[in-house]
């Protein structure tokens, strides 16, 4: 009998011991507030049990949070700087127990403002977001340009005053409040916004041209854009080639003067610069046009020779007229960069003899070898 109470009595005592030891282990039960900024420096309360009257230590994600306050079931300490979504907080005891990781969380980023002093659509210049919990020692930071067709990612993003301030390099973009947002370490900012600069004409080369044409013309100038649209007297003028600074396009048959160039950029509109189809010369042109009329008298001169006489016009004389016009044509496009119809020269030249033939057949047949070509 009393080795039976014996037994009971030492099972009893090792119940109580372990079950001081269960109860001696730390434990968090929560944490208040549940979440806190990315620089810190507020205070914190652990709640729940096992923790030691004095001698505690907490961690939060791997950064020591100092103790200001501390009982068996409450500790209070200062938040070290830190971001993330989810941070694990320990309690360690004065002999070294930790409690199981309780999971904390840091405040999102928020963006209050973006400023830059221009902001091209080329992109390429600093751009700087201010607002809060953008983190110190963040392993993943980001700033994203929501765009229209896909995100852009904004290029070295740097912390110009911890937490608070962000730079980075503006990626090319058009448009007006396009959407920013910063993610730090799992987390994501609402949105804030930037302008891209509203795009500027400067230039219209050929500044006139023909009707009808289908000419090719240049835009020059500023912030084109990733996608630019041209319109000339209000109607479409299909983009040949875009760049940041240079639209080329081909002319719509409008035939009414005067009109206006004028182009657009994410929804924004440049200003209009004049356009005429009223067509004026230019040098490349008008040394065209002379080698064009020397070419037809002397064309004129051996059609008529040949009539007077009676006789077929010198084949050998027709080409050397002919070869003539084509080095003096040919000259003025290479030397000239102002020419309104480039390769023209074939055409032209064909277009000549096909006149002259034309005379010189009516000639023959009204037998009439007494009037000149000039006639």
């Amino acid at each position: 009998m009393h080795r039976f109470v014996a037994v009971v009595v030492v099972m009893l005592a090792s119940s109580i011991v372990s079950i001081r030891a269960a109860a001696a282990t730390p434990h968090i039960t929560s944490v208040t507030p549940a979440s806190g900024p990315t620089a810190g420096g507020i205070a914190i309360t652990l709640t729940g049990e096992g923790f030691g009257a004095a001698g505690n230590f907490v961690i939060v994600g791997g950064s020591p949070c100092p103790v200001t306050a501390e009982a068996p079931e409450q500790i209070v300490c200062t938040l070290p700087a830190g971001s993330g979504v989810s941070r694990p907080i320990r309690a360690v005891d004065g002999s070294g127990t930790a409690s199981p990781p309780f999971p904390y969380g840091y405040e999102a980023p928020t963006v209050t403002d973006v400023t830059a002093a221009r902001m091209p659509t080329a992109g390429g210049v600093v751009i700087t977001i201010t607002g809060s919990n953008f983190g110190d020692g963040a392993l993943d930071r980001r700033v994203r340009l929501r765009g229209a067709s896909a995100d852009a990612i904004c290029a070295e993003v740097f912390p110009a005053a911890a937490h608070t301030t962000l730079t980075c390099t503006l990626p090319p973009g058009e448009g007006q409040n396009v959407e920013v947002d910063v993610l730090v370490d799992g987390q994501t900012s609402a949105p804030g916004a930037l302008s891209y600069d509203a795009p500027v004409i400067t230039e219209v080369s050929p500044s006139r041209a023909p009707a009808a044409s289908g000419f090719p013309i240049t835009i020059r100038g500023e912030n084109f854009g990733l996608a630019a649209a041209v319109t000339v007297g209000g109607a479409s003028c299909p983009v040949l080639e875009r760049s940041h600074t240079e639209v080329s396009c081909r002319l719509p048959s409008n035939g009414v003067a005067p009109l206006e160039v004028r182009l657009e950029a994410g929804g924004q509109a440049s200003n209009a610069e004049p356009f005429s189809y009223q067509m004026i010369p230019t040098k490349c042109d008008a040394a065209k046009f002379k080698a064009a009329g020397t070419a037809a008298q002397c064309l004129a001169k051996v059609y008529t020779k040949a009539l007077q006489k009676g006789l077929d016009p010198d084949r050998e004389t027709l080409t050397k007229c002919q070869d003539k016009f084509r080095d003096s044509c040919i000259k003025a496009e290479t030397k000239l960069d102002d020419c309104t119809n480039i390769t023209s020269c074939t055409e032209t030249q064909a277009g000549l003899v096909a006149w002259v033939e034309t005379v010189w057949n009516k000639q023959c047949v009204e037998k009439d070898t007494s009037v000149g070509l000039t006639d």
